[in-house]
């Protein structure tokens, strides 16, 4: 992998996650467009993206790993 491809990767990885950010803000509000208040509900959505973004994050650093053992 270049710098070109890792710098496309790490793009695509920030690109999923501002792409899933913008979808939890539709999951924290109702049919009707009323935000959800249930502690338990919107603790279960933040955990989920929690979660999510920790893998992006290891990812990133995988990739950097990868791009920096082909050198």
């Amino acid at each position: 992998m270049d710098k070109n491809e890792l710098s496309e990767r790490y793009f695509d990885t920030f690109d999923r996650m501002y792409y899933n950010l913008s979808e939890v803000v539709e999951m924290l509000h109702d049919e009707e467009g009323d935000p959800i208040s249930d502690p338990e509900v919107v603790g279960d959505i933040v955990t989920t993206l929690k979660q999510y973004i920790a893998l992006e994050m290891d990812l990133i650093k995988e990739l950097s790993k990868e791009y920096t053992d082909g050198i």
